[in-house]
């Protein structure tokens, strides 16, 4: 919200991995009181692991895009090494 501020952009609350993750917990929870079994489709493990994905994948894809975002605008490459220069005698 802060970076929306400062930057002058449309702030938006609800991304895709908010609604997916609420989307699963909500699915899981209708068929926990509708279904037939009154089990739920996911195990807890498995609904953790989805949103840890999905969570780990969103903070990947922030940080790849701001660093070609920053080269792009800086005109500057992020890690790369250059070979040593033999200093002048």
């Amino acid at each position: 919200m802060l970076l929306s501020n400062v930057t002058h952009e449309r702030f938006v609350p609800f991304r895709r991995t908010t609604i997916l993750s609420w989307l699963l917990i909500s699915l899981n929870g209708f068929n926990m009181i509708f279904g037939e079994h009154k089990e739920p489709i996911f195990t807890e493990w498995k609904v953790f692991l989805f949103i840890a994905v999905i969570t780990y994948a969103a903070v990947a894809h922030f940080i790849y895009f701001t660093f070609q975002e920053l080269m792009q605008i800086l005109g500057i490459y992020f890690f790369t090494i250059k070979k040593r220069q033999q200093p002048n005698p």
